[in-house]
């Protein structure tokens, strides 16, 4: 039997600042004041969340039809004056709000559409795909009942999908309903978590966030991570998550192939458990497994017909954590008689020291050893994998470090790593 290893897993734990170029921030892109139905002025709103909530972003959207032409020039100006180069952006835009399809956020508009586009959804898009400078932002899908949801996210073209670059949960729900589908349908959106402040409390409201990923804490920069989507959702205040595929970050398309390597990091500087993470597509989920705090993670994997994937990661105290997707096309070639091998391999911190190797299929006269960075064997066997049945050996007689295992079989091999760490 010819095998193809598909999965595996490098764990090793790092506490990590940021991916390459890129530096994550932290803030709330969805915020109300006075000048519609919310409180205070913008440069309160502003001045909050920079001196008080400690966020590196905010963005005022007060609702259209409620702000006239020089109140949002008045939101433009006080997010200009409250911007500190490196230490806080301001960021002005507004919310369209639809009775019947719903609202959406825009940015980087000096103008506004007619009040009448709330009844014409397509008058709308058509707006926006005219000022290809601004963009907007799908806001709290499901919220009333009496929201079409966009059609339920039914997709309008590509030019469409390029002006929405993101959308915004402020529940678990909305996440589980609606993101899923709408990539599914064919959206190219990263995801946000927003506070849609109402109140003075604009990012203390709760500890959920927008995460970004920035080459610099600058209006530009975070636009660019904003359209590139360089973006999570995290219910946790300081939870982050990044995934990428070789030189490929999320929100990148990139042609599959077999073996594609997927590197996953999530930190929580308060050092908060992962009880699951999970590697999911529109084909489901994937892969799951747990694991403490900092995670720095390499999944190979072959994926032949998923048009996407991304992480949902739940800490132990039940928030979560969405990452953009990585989007997958093309055709594989060349590739037969593939087998999914899944080959856990968790720090042994916090768990029974053990090495588990689970695989989906029978595979035969397979050779396992474990080999420390010396070059020294430690462990050396000729083992018969079962399907859906694992082969578990022990590691509690070795030392913290980083060890190799290898697993070969006459037709592949598959070097993977384990950090041992107590």
């Amino acid at each position: 039997m010819k095998l193809s290893l598909i999965l595996a897993f490098i764990f090793i734990a790092m506490v990590l600042q940021g991916q390459g170029i890129y530096t994550v921030y932290f803030g709330n892109l969805h915020s109300h004041t006075g000048f519609s139905d919310g409180e205070q002025t913008p440069a309160d709103a502003y001045t909050y969340a920079r001196d008080v909530a400690g966020i590196d972003f905010l963005a005022v959207t007060d609702h259209m039809e409620q702000v006239s032409g020089d109140e949002l020039l008045q939101t433009q100006q006080a997010a200009a004056a409250a911007t500190q180069p490196g230490g806080f952006v301001g960021i002005a835009g507004y919310e369209w709000g639809s009775p019947y399809y719903g609202h959406c956020n825009v940015f980087n508009a000096n103008e506004m559409p007619a009040v009448s586009s709330y009844l014409n959804w397509s008058s709308f898009r058509e707006w926006l795909i005219e000022r290809p400078y601004a963009f907007a932002q799908f806001n709290h899908p499901g919220d009333e009942d009496y929201f079409n949801n966009w059609y339920d996210f039914e997709y309008k073209g590509e030019a469409t999908d390029a002006s929405f670059p993101l959308i915004e949960f402020q529940n678990i729900q909305q996440a589980n309903d609606w993101y899923e589908l709408a990539l599914n349908n064919g959206w190219h959106l990263s995801p946000v978590w927003n506070q849609d402040n109402h109140s003075a409390d604009w990012g203390t409201k709760n500890d959920g966030r927008a995460g970004l990923w920035c080459t610099e804490l600058s209006l530009n920069s975070m636009f660019d991570a904003i359209l590139a989507g360089r973006t999570f959702a995290s219910m946790d205040k300081n939870a982050m998550v990044w995934l990428e595929s070789g030189l490929n970050h999320m929100g990148s398309t990139i042609q599959r192939y077999g073996n594609m390597p997927f590197h996953i990091v999530l930190n929580d500087s308060d050092n908060e458990n992962w009880s699951s993470i999970e590697f999911r597509s529109d084909n489901g989920l994937l892969v799951s497994f747990a694991s403490p705090a900092e995670v720095d993670t390499t999944i190979l994997m072959t994926l032949y017909t998923d048009k996407y994937v991304y992480i949902r990661a739940i800490q132990e105290d039940g928030d979560y954590v969405w990452s953009a997707p990585v989007y997958l096309s093309g055709v594989i070639t060349g590739i037969s008689d593939a087998m999914q091998i899944k080959i856990p391999v968790y720090t042994v911190l916090n768990r029974d020291n053990t090495m588990v190797i689970h695989s989906t299929q029978v595979v035969e006269n397979a050779q396992i050893q474990l080999i420390d960075v010396s070059g020294r064997v430690h462990f050396s066997s000729c083992i018969s994998l079962c399907a859906d049945k694992d082969f578990t050996f022990g590691v509690a007689n070795l030392q913290d470090g980083v060890y190799i295992v290898t697993i070969t079989h006459p037709s592949h091999t598959l070097i993977t790593k384990i950090l041992i760490q107590r």
